[in-house]
């Protein structure tokens, strides 16, 4: 069964009692979802915090950098 997913390259829907109840993804697949949730929910913050006013001008910016790095 793994090997058929990972040849065929879809996941596999496991059901119970004939409704959806899991799916069985490759390790390939699920990183690259994991990867973009991650990045849409950062792009999503950041569209958030423009929104809010909660911005940097640069000058701003590289204070507030270079006070991490030496911080």
């Amino acid at each position: 069964m793994v090997k058929s997913i990972q040849k065929a390259g879809h996941p596999l829907i496991i059901t119970q009692n004939g409704k959806p109840a899991g799916v069985l993804l490759s390790p390939g697949d699920y990183d690259e979802l994991v990867y973009k949730k991650a990045f849409f929910d950062s792009v999503g913050r950041g569209i958030a915090d423009t929104k809010s006013g909660n911005v940097y001008c640069t000058k701003e910016l590289k204070t507030a950098l270079i006070e991490r790095r030496t911080g």
